[in-house]
């Protein structure tokens, strides 16, 4: 499904949860929805098969989810079936997900380093970044031994690049400019 269609679904979906009062319990259910698909490929399979009748594909998704998940969840299953738009149920999360955060001023980082920094150090960095932005934060840490000290956030689209590599790129580039307008 295209994000822009996905995003739709969700911005409905978040809207009509939110009258409800339901919007924790959506979010559960897409998650649990998607790591069911994630995590049995045959499932996988199934939903996503054109080939597959939407009355089978229909049962299965009910007998699975309607016992588990809010009323509200099950209708956009249905609906996203009647679409034939059940293969981005994971993009329906995902987008679902940015909704609810961006709602809950939650910020969703990723902090890229050489080597596994210090509980001190995640505090430090996750507290700069909550104060700038007025907003909660959630950080994922990722180790990649080719970065040369400092760390690398990206956050919302944006990558801020702190490492002695990044800083070298930005001189070098400073410096061919430099040279460029003397002449």
């Amino acid at each position: 499904m295209d994000q822009r269609v996905a995003l739709r679904y969700a911005q409905a979906l978040f809207n009509a949860a939110k009258k409800q009062g339901v919007v924790g319990a959506v979010g559960d259910d897409l998650n649990a929805i998607g790591g069911a698909i994630q995590g049995e490929p045959r499932l996988a399979k199934i939903i996503g098969d054109q080939d597959t009748p939407r009355h089978q594909k229909q049962g299965l998704l009910e007998r699975l989810f309607s016992d588990r998940v809010t009323s509200l969840t099950m209708q956009v299953l249905r609906l996203m079936l009647e679409k034939k738009r059940e293969g981005g149920l994971l993009e329906l999360r995902d987008a679902y997900d940015a909704l609810r955060k961006e709602d809950e001023r939650v910020l969703s980082i990723n902090v890229v380093s050489a080597r596994e920094l210090t509980a001190d150090q995640k505090q430090r960095i996750e507290k700069k970044i909550a104060d700038a932005t007025k907003k909660s934060v959630t950080a994922t840490y990722e180790i990649e031994p080719k970065v040369q000290g400092g760390v690398k956030v990206e956050l919302g689209g944006y990558v801020i690049d702190g490492t002695v590599t990044g800083g070298l790129n930005r001189l070098r580039e400073t410096l061919k400019y430099d040279f460029l307008n003397q002449r």
